[in-house]
This record gives C-alpha cells, structure tokens and sequence, in this order.
C-alpha cells in the first residue's frame, strides 16, 4: 500500500495526500499539506492552507480554507466537524441527534469522531502529531482520530476502533486504518519521562519504538506505536496503511509545530461517506 501526492483537478493550488487502502467511490479521505489555501500575509506567515483558527491568522481565511477542501471532496463545508482538540482519549459520536444541534462554530472538546451517516465530514486537526482515519466498508461506517503522544498512550486508536465496533457492529479485522502524514522518528525526540510512561504501561511492547540517545533523551516512532497497538486489537496489519512523510522535514509540504512553534499553521484529516 501506499500514500500519493495529489493535484486537486478543480485548483491546481490545492494539493493533499490519499492512501491505497482508503481510496474508493463511497469516501473522501485525504490528508492536506499546506498548499492550496488563502492564509499568509505579512500579519500572519502561515503560507496557505491553514486549518486552525489561530490569534496570528484572520478567522475568515481559515473558514475559506475549509470551504475550499470541502469543495474539492463535494461536501457542503457546513457538514464539517471539527474538534477543540486538547489530546484527550474522548470520542464523539456523530449521529442525527448531535448532527441535528451541531454547528461548524461549535467545536466541542474531544480528540476522535466517528459517524454511519453519508454527507458528514469528519476532520483532526494536526502539525506533528499523528491523525489515523478508520473505514468499515461493510457497515458503512468511519472514524478519524487526533493522536500525538498523550493521545497515544491513552490507546485513543484503539478507543477509536472499538468505538465502531460498539456503535456500528464494525469487525476489527474488516476495519481499514490509516496513520497520515506526521513527524517521524527521524526528528521526534522526547524525554525519559515519556519513555517511561510507555515503558510503564505497554512493557517491551515499546521498546522497538524508542532509541535513546547519548544525551538520555530517545528519538520516538510514534507512527510505528500506533500501528503496533492497533494490530494488537486485531486489526490486519495488511488493512493498516502508514505514510512515510515526515512533517518536520518536509517543510515545503506541511506546517510542524516542532519545527515551527506556535507562529504556524495546522494540517488536517477528513474522512466522509459519500
């Protein structure tokens, strides 16, 4: 399997990833880098298609920005939920009920999403960490989720996934996840302090994972953890797709908080029944 860079055909400007195991008639599923979009003035240096709404950035680009990538998938942009992500393990579950007295301005706070109902469009919002989308073709179900260490480490993926299976009747061996684009061990480098936390609750599971350094600290694949924890929920590791990018290195793709600080801005996931 594999992740591909791709020219939207409507603007030749936007530009996003998709991955072989989600590439189909029935979803939109996409990773955006930071082409394509309005942002970026000489107030706010976040070149393009910004995707949070942040105190340097005029509120009216990102909502454009939006518009814009709903538009290249064929979603009305006000069909988009959105998250006040703040690295929990909570999961919300969109159906008609939330659907009904939801609205694109009120984001509440959870870190996951997952829907059955066609025409919502799910979105994670990251610039490091680790967004992974879910598909149940047999029961027509998705999920997307916003995973950066904590998240990790709370099994919000595999919260995610047995969040579908509870909700939908989804089979874990049926169920297609995808870890998009994010930093990769290469430049993710994290303390003992969060070595030990792994350590402490999954053992040696993790040690593969982790490299220490001369200095104490270990360079982390964060990538290669989620896909181990999913796979031992008895996901396929044939239906588990993972993007090679590297967001901190590849800085004319993506925006990386790492790289960048807070004077940057957001990538995002979306995921969505047709």
């Amino acid at each position: 399997m594999a992740f591909y860079l791709i020219e939207d055909p409507k603007n030749k400007d936007l530009k996003y990833f998709i991955a072989d195991n989600l590439k189909n008639k029935k979803t939109a599923a996409v990773f955006t880098t930071r082409l394509g979009g309005v942002s970026g003035d000489d107030f706010a240096p976040l070149k393009s298609l910004n995707l949070a709404f942040k105190d340097i950035e005029n509120p009216e680009n990102v909502l454009k920005n939006y518009a814009i990538v709903a538009d290249a998938l064929g979603f009305p942009a006000k069909n988009i939920i959105s998250l006040n992500q703040r690295h929990t393990d909570d999961i919300i579950v969109c159906d008609e009920k939330y659907l009904a007295n939801h609205e694109f301005s009120a984001r509440d706070t959870a870190d996951a999403l997952t829907t059955n109902i066609s025409g919502t469009l799910l979105c994670v919002k990251t610039a490091d960490c680790v967004p992974i989308l879910f598909y149940d073709e047999k029961n027509g179900a998705v999920g997307a989720a916003h995973c950066g260490w904590r998240g990790t480490l709370k099994e919000l993926q595999k919260k995610t996934a047995l969040k579908m299976v509870e909700m939908y009747g989804s089979e874990l061996g049926e169920i297609k996840a995808t870890v998009g684009p994010c930093i990769s061990r290469c430049c993710y480098e994290v303390s003992d302090d969060v070595f030990e936390g792994f350590y402490n609750k999954f053992g040696s599971l993790t040690e593969p994972f982790f490299e220490k350094k001369s200095d104490g600290k270990y360079n982390c694949d964060l990538k290669g953890i989620n896909r181990r924890l999913l796979e031992d929920i008895g996901i396929k590791a044939a239906n588990i797709d993972v993007s090679a990018n590297c967001t901190f290195c590849e800085e004319e793709l993506f925006f990386s908080h790492r790289r960048d600080g807070e004077k940057r801005g957001t990538l995002a996931a979306f995921i969505g029944l047709r």
